[in-house]
C-alpha cells in the first residue's frame, strides 16, 4: 500500500480539483439533500469542507515527542470482516523539523512493511484504514478501486455533520468529534446490473472518532454495513469494524 496514492488524492491541490469536477458533473442531476440526511456525496461543496480540513489538512502529528510509536488494532464481525487480528503500528520520528513515518501493518503472523513517509503531517492511518477498506470492497463486489475513492470524497466534500460526543481511551472518558459518511448509498449505478453485490454492501456507512486528547488525533474508524430489517426486529449487520488507538 503506497503512501503516494493517498498524497495525490488527498492533496489540498487534487481536493479542489476533484470537488470542481464533481460539482460540474452531479449538480444537474442532484436533487436537494435534507442537512439531517446521511452524506451520501450528492451534492459537493465547492469549498473545502471542515471535515476534509480535520481529516487531511490539520497537523496532527506536532504535538507527538521526539520519537514516538502509535498501535492501531482492528475488530468487528459479519461476512465482511476478513482480517481478523489485524494491528497497524505507525513510528513517527522527528528530524530537522520534519516528521518521518515507518511502520508495518500486522495480520496474524504476516507483516507487510509501511513506505517510508519523509515530511508527514496528517496522520498517515487514515490513508492505511481507507485503502485497505477499498481493496476490501474491491473484492466483495468486483467493483473499482477508484470509483470507491471517488465515492467516498463526494461524501466528505458534502459535508457531513460533526458531532461532540464521548469515547473510551485508556480507562478514561474523553471528549471527541465524530461525523459519519454513506458513500455508496444513493449512488444510482447500484442498480445497474451485475451489481447485486454492490447494492447488499451499499447502506455502508464511515464513522470518523478525532481528538485532540490523543495522540496522532485519530482515535478510530468504523464502517457498519446494516441488513434490511423488520420494523421491531434487531438489526443485524452484514459486516461491522473498528480501527482503535491502543
Amino acid at each position: 500500500m503506497k503512501i503516494t496514492v493517498y498524497s495525490f488524492l488527498f492533496s489540498l491541490v487534487t481536493i479542489g480539483i476533484f470537488l470542481i469536477l464533481l460539482l460540474v458533473t452531479t449538480i444537474a442531476g442532484a436533487g436537494s439533500v435534507n442537512s439531517t440526511s446521511p452524506k451520501t456525496g450528492l451534492n459537493p461543496k465547492a469549498e473545502i469542507t471542515k471535515p476534509e480540513k480535520l481529516l487531511f489538512l490539520k497537523n496532527h502529528l506536532q504535538g507527538l515527542p521526539a520519537k514516538s510509536t502509535l498501535t492501531y488494532k482492528y475488530s468487528g464481525d459479519g461476512e465482511t470482516m476478513r482480517n481478523k487480528g489485524k494491528k497497524v503500528e505507525l513510528v513517527f520520528e522527528k528530524k530537522d523539523k520534519k516528521i518521518m513515518v515507518t511502520g508495518f501493518t500486522q495480520i496474524g503472523t504476516k507483516i507487510k512493511p509501511i513506505e517510508k513517509i519523509s515530511n508527514a503531517v496528517s496522520n498517515p492511518i487514515i490513508l492505511q484504514f481507507l485503502e485497505a477498506d477499498i481493496i476490501e470492497m474491491q473484492k466483495l463486489t468486483k467493483g473499482q478501486p477508484n470509483y470507491f475513492r471517488k465515492r467516498i470524497r463526494a461524501a466528505l466534500a458534502e459535508g457531513p455533520l460533526i458531532k461532540q460526543g464521548k469515547k473510551q481511551y485508556k480507562g478514561e472518558a474523553i471528549d471527541v468529534l465524530h461525523f459519519s459518511i454513506e458513500p455508496y448509498a444513493k449512488d444510482p449505478l447500484r442498480f445497474e446490473a451485475g451489481r447485486s453485490k454492490y447494492r447488499r454492501y451499499s447502506k455502508k456507512k464511515y464513522i470518523f472518532y478525532i481528538s485532540d486528547n490523543v495522540p496522532g488525533y485519530v482515535l478510530g474508524i468504523d464502517y457498519e454495513i446494516p441488513m434490511r430489517r423488520k420494523k421491531g426486529d434487531v438489526q443485524k449487520f452484514y459486516g461491522r469494524q473498528q480501527l482503535r488507538l491502543q
